[in-house]
């Protein structure tokens, strides 16, 4: 081989190199927004108002409990999450109904209110696109069910 192909071809080496490291940091770097949509999976309906929050997963994408980050989906289903928190895990969507209740056991002048949240994982989407919307298509919730419940 030429000298001059010699440096070409490890200058081509280089830069591929170089994008594919890149490539791999683009996830585990704060500041990397994950975008899209909730919908409803049977009438392709926005669902508004849910958490959307980015967490670590699992090798097999089943979402860990470390969330990186979090928002609320707007009323046209929308919603776009930050990653707040660097990692060089895979990651995962997760959408989720939280209901708060306030129990007022004992005497409201003193302490006030206990705040209790309840939440409910509606879904997932494992391996998110930071490049591209990502679409969550959730199933209708029955009426009384909590996280707590089977």
């Amino acid at each position: 081989m030429k000298p001059a192909c010699r440096k070409a071809g490890s200058t081509a080496l280089g830069f591929a190199l170089l994008l594919l490291l890149a490539g791999g940091l683009c996830a585990a770097v704060p500041g990397v927004r994950y975008s899209g949509r909730v919908l409803y999976r049977g009438t392709k309906t926005p669902v508004p108002g849910v958490l959307v929050e980015i967490v670590e997963a699992k090798a097999d994408g089943r979402p860990t409990d470390e969330v990186l980050g979090s928002g609320r989906a707007e009323a046209d289903g929308r919603f776009t999450v930050t990653l707040a928190n660097p990692t060089n895990e895979k990651l995962a969507l997760v959408v989720s109904a939280v209901r708060e209740s306030a129990d007022s056991g004992g005497d409201r002048r003193g302490e006030g209110y206990e705040v209790k949240s309840h939440r409910t994982v509606l879904g997932c989407l494992p391996f998110p696109s930071a490049t591209k919307p990502n679409t969550l298509y959730i199933e209708r919730r029955q009426a009384g069910g909590t996280s707590g419940d089977n």
